[in-house]
């Protein structure tokens, strides 16, 4: 992704779901939803078998004080084979 299109996925990410394909695997980005119960934010990012195919692992969840709080955590955490989003966001496809 350029410059351009991070900050669209981050927009979009933080208010709703999206796909990407890194290293030749697919993860699907379910955005952040309001748990009632907590009043806390949950995000989770899942790894999927393949672009049509069932899940593989949840790779990255967390629960926040907002969405916005929810990406913040998602965009420091190294992930990524020890890396961070920043780190390999240039390698990421937006599918």
């Amino acid at each position: 992704m350029d410059n351009q299109e991070v900050k669209l996925f981050r927009e979009t990410i933080t208010y709703g779901d999206a796909m990407v394909c890194f290293q030749n695997r697919y993860y699907f980005f379910n955005g952040p939803c309001l748990d009632k119960l907590t009043r806390k934010s949950h995000f989770e990012i899942y790894r999927l078998k393949g672009m049509r195919d069932g899940l593989d692992a949840v790779i990255f969840e967390t629960d926040q004080d907002s969405p916005e709080a929810c990406i913040e955590a998602f965009l420091e955490a190294a992930i990524w084979g020890g890396h961070t989003f920043w780190e390999v966001a240039r390698e990421m496809q937006w599918v």
